[in-house]
């Protein structure tokens, strides 16, 4: 092939292949997205404070649930200071609860919060669905199923990001006093590892399942069905994606509460609060694209079309 054919071959490819990724961006981040996202910021917000008091009733039958909040004094440089607020002043308030009351404030601290997240779990799995562009085909009691086991993993890996915080550094310093600020730069990595491996795990399993079909190759006489190698599910693009947007997302609005907003002035009382949904609701968005990411390359490696009809 003459090198200007080669060129105009691949211009014309690149420009339908953006023209594909900009009308399924359009469909995923406008329309019904924005609403699914800020239904899913309000039931994580409502699922927060049992989720803590699940949090604080563990750590304090190992330790005291008092030290939790001078933990958090780290995580400034990556959340915003009115979530840290907001989630230190519930850290507070569960652990003067849990004073005595531990047995019983455990079992149904860890109830309420799974069934406060099972909310905030459908609302996700619904985005997710819109991400892919896929229907619901599980049966409700499969997608409660799903739900649960979601507000579960969201409550263990709670408990891992709070192990890491605390647990860790105590943990290194009482066997050698030295490596202490090793463990302390170390916490970082291990928590950016626990939101990476629970979005690789929530991008597999929480959309519902869709058909992948086989890998096809175009040439000059047409598509090439080669089903021998079936196109598998793309989880790890976009659990990278999301990841550093859940970064950005972070820091851009720690920034901009700080340094632009003045939250207090407007909202007086519940600037932590609207801030904590603000957070919610982006990083909501950030898993959206995601998981947009994931279906793109899914499509692009052979998986079928979407039903346009949906949107």
């Amino acid at each position: 092939m003459k090198p200007w054919r080669r060129w105009s071959t691949w211009w014309r490819t690149s420009e339908a292949y953006t023209a594909r990724w900009l009308r399924a961006a359009h469909a995923t981040l406008l329309g019904e997205m924005p609403i699914l996202a800020a239904g899913t910021a309000l039931f994580a917000i409502i699922a927060v404070v049992p989720s803590l008091a699940a949090a604080v009733a563990i750590y304090g039958l190992v330790a005291d649930p008092y030290e939790i909040h001078s933990h958090l004094d780290g995580l400034q440089h990556v959340l915003p200071v009115e979530v840290l607020q907001f989630i230190g002043d519930q850290l507070e308030r569960q652990a003067r609860r849990s004073t005595g009351e531990l047995g019983l404030q455990l079992a149904v601290s860890v109830g309420l919060a799974v069934v406060s997240a099972r909310g905030s779990a459908r609302a996700l799995i619904d985005s997710l669905n819109r991400a892919y562009r896929v229907r619901e085909l599980r049966t409700p009691a499969q997608k409660l199923g799903v739900s649960l086991l979601m507000a579960v993993a969201t409550l263990v890996g709670l408990m891992l990001m709070f192990a890491v915080l605390v647990v860790l550094p105590a943990i290194v310093s009482a066997i050698n006093t030295r490596w202490i600020s090793l463990a302390m730069m170390m916490r970082w990595p291990a928590l950016l590892a626990i939101v990476f491996f629970s979005l690789l795990a929530l991008y597999r399993y929480a959309p519902s399942p869709r058909p992948l079909g086989p890998r096809e190759q175009t040439d000059a006489g047409g598509p090439v069905h080669l089903p021998h190698r079936p196109v598998r599910h793309i989880c790890l693009p976009g659990a990278g994606v999301s990841t550093v947007l859940l970064l950005i997302v972070s820091w851009a609005l720690s920034m901009w509460v700080d340094n632009i907003a003045n939250t207090e002035l407007v909202y007086g009382a519940f600037g932590s609060v609207i801030v904590t949904v603000l957070w919610f609701y982006l990083s909501t968005m950030a898993l959206v694209v995601g998981g947009f990411v994931n279906a793109e390359l899914e499509r692009h490696a052979g998986a079928p079309e979407p039903d346009r009809l949906m949107y």
